[in-house]
């Protein structure tokens, strides 16, 4: 007669390793990968406190006083309730549980802002804070202030995630184009750069011999979150106000967007998806009204012939 035997119950540390490593096998990007990472490390540690080891003891009534931990807004609570919820969907996938307790957990309430783009004047006084920046440096910050306008420039002119113009290499700025492969879809784009944004990337001391604006001793999302604080403080010194929006890198990219959208002679074709209605702006086709054979530019995509 054959017995059956009931496997043991996994821990939480040890689900969480699998975890990982299947993400990392499934070549996740690195920067969802150490969302996941540190998502699971706060559960890992929430657990220990209230002697909860084992993976089939978190149930509904835990998982709330879990995420009533979190200190996140309520759109940064949802993401991290829906990596929670495949955290668990793979362990149930595993037979690791009986069923996914995060599936019973609602939604925080998000009312989303739709992201703009910066007004004229809002630029003016951005460019200006860059200035006013280099001449409030000492010796050490003058060289990342230099290089902090060319950054603006590029991101507000090319279109580019701002994760992109970080680790974008010198060599690819070829005359007044510029190619880059996307940090987030890994297609190629080739950006055409008006002649003063070039001028300011050609007049620049790179921050190294290969790259504009990283070192490469650090991670690349490492050296991106470094420039994104330094470019909170600069629209900070700009007075772009709270009240509706604090600067942020993705508005210098919509702004890129909205200008293309108001040029004349040009036709546009809009596909926003239901991500974009708290963004704003994630897709845009233009095409000239006048010209043949006829171009296509999408945000996130390259120049189609």
């Amino acid at each position: 007669m054959r017995v059956e035997v009931e496997a043991s119950p996994i821990t939480i540390s040890s689900a969480k390793e699998e975890f990982l490593r299947d993400a990392e096998a499934r070549n996740l990007r690195e920067k969802t990968i150490y969302k996941y990472r540190l998502l699971l490390r706060q559960l890992e540690a929430f657990a220990q406190a209230e002697g909860v080891r084992f993976l089939n003891e978190l149930d509904v009534r835990c998982l709330r006083r879990f995420r009533s931990t979190w200190k996140d807004g309520n759109l940064a609570a949802l993401k991290k309730l829906e990596r929670l919820r495949t955290f668990l969907r793979f362990a149930l996938a595993n037979k690791w549980i009986k069923e996914n307790p995060a599936a019973e957990i609602k939604n925080p309430r998000v009312h989303a802002r739709p992201t703009l783009p910066f007004t004229h004047e809002e630029m003016i006084r951005i460019l200006k804070a860059c200035d006013d920046s280099y001449e409030e440096s000492g010796k050490t910050g003058k060289a990342n202030m230099l290089r902090i306008r060319p950054l603006v420039l590029m991101l507000r002119y090319s279109g580019m995630r701002i994760g992109d113009a970080v680790g974008g290499a010198v060599e690819r700025l070829n005359g007044k184009k510029l190619l880059l492969y996307t940090q987030k879809t890994g297609v190629p784009v080739y950006c055409p750069l008006p002649d003063f944004v070039v001028s300011a990337l050609e007049e620049m001391v790179p921050t190294s011999e290969r790259y504009f604006f990283w070192t490469r001793g650090s991670k690349l999302q490492t050296a991106t979150g470094d420039w994104q604080a330094k470019l909170k403080k600069l629209f900070e010194k700009a007075n772009i106000g709270t009240a509706t929006h604090t600067g942020f890198a993705i508005r210098l990219r919509l702004s890129c967007f909205w200008r293309m959208f108001r040029s004349k002679g040009f036709q546009f074709s809009w596909d926003i998806r239901a991500s974009a209605l708290r963004r704003g702006i994630t897709r845009l086709g233009y095409a000239h009204a006048k010209s043949r054979p006829r171009r296509t530019y999408e945000a996130r995509g390259r120049w189609i012939r």
